[in-house]
C-alpha cells in the first residue's frame, strides 16, 4: 500500500483518481489547492502524487518543482490537457519517474499508470505500510518522523504484521511463524516485549501514525 497525494481543482476529479487508487490498496489525500498540498507534506510522507493541470499552469509548475525537492524522490503522475501534451516545458517532466496522462482518460488506466510508476520508483524488497515504509534488506524503518533501525526479529514481525495490515494476528500463530515454536507452545510474554519494543520504533519513525493495537487475550493488529 501506497500513500498518494492527489491534487486537483475539481471535485469530481479528485474522487475518480481517490477511487481508482483505493481500489488497488492505496490511501490517498486528495486537495483543491496547491497551499492545502504543501502542508499536507509537512506530515506526511508520500510515495507518490497525482496533480491535475486544472488547479493552474503555473500553480502546477510551482507544486511540480515544490514535490520534486522532497525527499524521496517523489514519482509524479500528471494528468493534463491535450494542449499542454504538446507545449515544451509545460510540465517538468522526469522521464524515469514520472508519467503524463491526458483525455480521454479512465480510472483504470489512472490505476495502472500509478501501479507502474510505484513499481519502477520502489526497490523489489520495500515494504509500504502506508505512514511508513519497510526496508527489509537493511531493517530500516522510513517515517514521516525519521528512520530508525529494527533488530531482525522486529524486521520480520513487522513485515509479518504489514502483510495481514488491518487484522488480528493471533499471539500463537505469531509462535508459531516468528520464533518457530510448535503449535500451541511458546511464551506469549515473548511476544508482548517484542511488541513493546517495535511499538516504540513505530512512534519514533511515524509518531503514532502507524502502531500496532493490543486485541486483548488473542492478539495483535497493525493500523
Amino acid at each position: 500500500m501506497a500513500v498518494v497525494l492527489i491534487v486537483s481543482a475539481q471535485d469530481a476529479l479528485r474522487e475518480m483518481v481517490r477511487q481508482a487508487l483505493a481500489q488497488r490498496g492505496h490511501e490517498t489525500i486528495a486537495v483543491g489547492r496547491v497551499a492545502q498540498a504543501e502542508r499536507a507534506t509537512l506530515t506526511l510522507r508520500f510515495d507518490a502524487a497525482v496533480i491535475a493541470s486544472d488547479i493552474g499552469r503555473s500553480q502546477m509548475l510551482g507544486l511540480a518543482r515544490f514535490l520534486q525537492g522532497q525527499p524521496g524522490p517523489l514519482p509524479l503522475l500528471y494528468l493534463v490537457g491535450p494542449e499542454e501534451r504538446w507545449l515544451p516545458d509545460a510540465v517538468p517532466l522526469r522521464p524515469e519517474l514520472d508519467a503524463l496522462l491526458w483525455p480521454p482518460y479512465s480510472a483504470s488506466e489512472i490505476g495502472q499508470a500509478m501501479a507502474r510508476l510505484l513499481a519502477s520508483h520502489l526497490d523489489g524488497d520495500t515494504v509500504l505500510l502506508g505512514a511508513a515504509r519497510l526496508h527489509p534488506a537493511s531493517r530500516t524503518l522510513e517515517g514521516p518522523a525519521g528512520s530508525v533501525t529494527l533488530t531482525p526479529t522486529e524486521s520480520e514481525l513487522l513485515e509479518y504484521l504489514a502483510a495481514r495490515q488491518g487484522r488480528m494476528v493471533p499471539v500463537r500463530e505469531l509462535l508459531q511463524q516468528i520464533w518457530g515454536f510448535p503449535e500451541g507452545q511458546g511464551p506469549p510474554e515473548l511476544v508482548r516485549a517484542h511488541i513493546s519494543n517495535l511499538r516504540g520504533k513505530l512512534w519514533q519513525a511515524t509518531q503514532g501514525r502507524l502502531t500496532v493495537r493490543t486485541v486483548p487475550r488473542r492478539g495483535y493488529c497493525l493500523q
